[in-house]
């Protein structure tokens, strides 16, 4: 690692396509900060001849890069998924044929019932150059993703709906939940082992710094995608069942869920490696971490056990990539946010804190300009004066369709004859015609059912536009609230995703008074 730093951070990456069947007429490289994921920049190359070729300048450090097809409409897999690159790189591709994909496994075990993947992430690639053996294990490991099926990769309980509820049935909705969750654990657990065979095969060809470097991502992956799975807690049950538990039977069901809770807590003995550098780099590691606190402690403490719990630059790295995550569930966000600004020493983190600080209450809110479903170009200035609740969206989320009907639908109808309320909804589809077909719908948001309801699109930017990433939006969907003088009145994401709440914070908003200079 350190002979690549005096590279002075220039990274070669070239390809050519030796399979020529379906080869696209340009790449795009996306290149991403460790650990926080924001993008960097992004570059194009065109393929001519077979043949491309990135020349990347000024990285001082290991980056995330993605590289894929540029053609916006293009939906595959990527060459080159969540890769890390290091200065000094210099990397030379041949992508072949394409893999085959097992149709199903028994034991386990793929069978010999193929069918072939027509992605550009699904060929073949052969990696040569300095860097080259980082490459070819991470490829290999994606090519192990597709081609090792474990017997059972899914939570096969569903929420229970019944007519009668009682504490039996939470019970053994959360027994049944352990059980599929052992199963899914020992998969995991074989899919590191054997994952974890791949990467000795590539021990004596990595410097030192790199292996401990990709075995320590390769273990946080796997933790990270466990620890992802629903984690039970009392406000789930009583949400999802829709039921009133008594404390003692609060104190049952929390025995019955620690039976299974503590695999999660075993799954990440003796994760911290000896190298705090090494332990920066890999993005969920870092994201397992501060999970791992929530969990502990739940959001209002998380803050606080991360500051005691680490030090130096890990410390600044965690916070950071708390708040970047977790903003809208943390209460007291403005306070917590204001001390970890004065806290960390980390120069990037502290900018980043300050970025994240945009959703603060009293923070001039982002001045968009967005077209309308008849292209009419929309601005929050010639909203000023008015109360601005704003919901982000995309079709297919289940949650923002939750959100809609359940939430915004009906206060929509409430202030329809409030013309100091606008209620605007921004959709981050990538393609217009799938935005104006889920209006139509009616599922995620709907027609206007007044003056004071406005739909509008990023223009085909999705996630990439300049709107999303000033607010820093990660999930769906995203309440915001503005006030009359054109500032965040509330981005409290717990309270403006309940009914009550954000008819409260609505209805505070209508009663500020604004000056005029």
């Amino acid at each position: 690692m350190k002979a690549q730093e005096k590279n002075n951070g220039v990274i070669t990456i070239q390809g050519s396509y030796v399979d020529t069947v379906d080869i696209p007429d340009s790449l795009i490289l996306e290149i991403y900060t460790i650990p926080f994921q924001y993008k960097y920049k992004s570059m194009i190359a065109k393929v001519v001849k077979e043949n491309f070729r990135f020349s990347i300048n000024g990285l001082s450090r290991p980056h995330n890069i993605t590289l894929k097809n540029a053609n916006p409409k293009w939906t595959g897999t990527p060459i080159l998924n969540d890769f890390i690159v290091m200065p000094g790189d210099d990397i030379a591709m041949r992508l072949g044929t394409y893999l085959k994909m097992p149709k199903k496994a028994v034991n386990g075990l793929v069978s010999n019932d193929t069918v072939m993947l027509m992605h550009e992430g699904f060929r073949k690639i052969f990696f040569a150059g300095t860097g080259a053996a980082k490459y070819q294990f991470l490829h290999e490991l994606d090519s192990n993703d597709i081609l090792t099926v474990p017997v059972v990769e899914k939570d096969n309980v569903n929420n229970i709906r019944e007519t009668k509820l009682n504490l039996e049935s939470v019970k053994n909705h959360y027994y049944a939940n352990s059980t599929a969750m052992s199963q899914i654990l020992s998969n995991r657990y074989k899919i590191l082992l054997f994952k974890s065979k791949i990467l000795d095969k590539y021990k004596s060809k990595l410097p030192i710094e790199t292996f401990e470097l990709l075995k320590l991502k390769l273990i946080a992956d796997v933790n990270h995608n466990i620890y992802n799975f629903k984690i039970a807690t009392i406000e789930n049950i009583e949400r999802d069942l829709n039921v009133r538990l008594s404390a003692n039977d609060k104190e049952t069901v929390k025995d019955e869920i620690s039976k299974y809770q503590k695999l999660y807590d075993d799954s990440l003995a003796g994760l911290k490696p000896a190298d705090e550098r090494i332990a920066l780099m890999p993005t969920n590691y870092i994201h397992l971490l501060v999970e791992k606190s929530i969990h502990e402690v739940g959001h209002t403490n998380a803050y606080q056990h991360i500051k005691d719990m680490y030090s130096s630059s890990l410390r600044d790295y965690l916070i950071t990539y708390y708040f970047k995550r977790f903003l809208p569930q943390i209460r007291n966000r403005d306070s917590l946010l204001n001390d970890a600004i004065t806290f960390v020493k980390d120069k990037e983190c502290q900018q980043l804190l300050k970025n994240i600080g945009r959703n603060g209450k009293g923070v001039l809110a982002y001045q968009f300009a967005l077209p309308d479903i008849n292209d009419k170009i929309v601005r929050l200035e010639d909203l000023r004066g008015k109360v601005v609740f704003m919901d982000f969206w995309y079709t297919g989320c289940g949650g923002c369709s939750n959100y809609y009907q359940s939430i915004l639908k009906p206060l929509e109808h409430k202030y329809r004859n409030n013309n100091e309320v606008v209620f605007v909804t921004v959709s981050i589809d990538k393609t217009k015609y799938l935005w104006k077909k889920s209006i139509a719908d009616g599922k995620y948001t709907g027609p206007s059912v007044s003056q004071n309801v406005i739909s509008l699109y990023t223009g085909g930017q999705g996630y990439n536009h300049e709107i999303i990433k000033h607010y820093g939006i990660q999930s769906y969907p995203r309440p915001l609230l503005i006030g009359k003088d054109g500032k965040i009145f509330s981005s409290d994401y717990p309270v403006l995703r309940n009914a009550k709440g954000l008819e409260d914070q609505i209805d505070q908003a209508l009663k500020q008074q604004i000056t005029t200079n």
